[in-house]
């Protein structure tokens, strides 16, 4: 994520990239159930991040994963299973 945002508005420079298409990116999300088989799924086209939250440091156990907000702009989303 630090590398796509970078890219979007690099932080040394202030600069970033233009063209749409060198940053936007297909995104697809899968709906679970608890034996792992997906349900659903779902493409957003043309997506990128917004905003991308703090990751806060902290001395926690080394088993937790380390969790932080995005927020996501996209053009649609396909979900699967639906005909149009």
């Amino acid at each position: 994520m630090e590398l796509w945002q970078n890219g979007i508005n690099d932080y040394a420079n202030n600069t970033g990239l233009i063209n749409p298409s060198d940053y936007q990116s297909d995104l697809t999300v899968e709906q679970l159930d608890r034996d792992d088989t997906v349900l659903k799924s779902y493409i957003f086209r043309n997506a990128y991040p917004l905003t991308v939250g703090e990751i806060a440091l902290q001395n926690t156990e080394a088993t937790e994963i380390e969790t932080f907000e995005v927020t996501w702009r996209y053009q649609h989303f396909e979900p699967s299973g639906v005909s149009f």
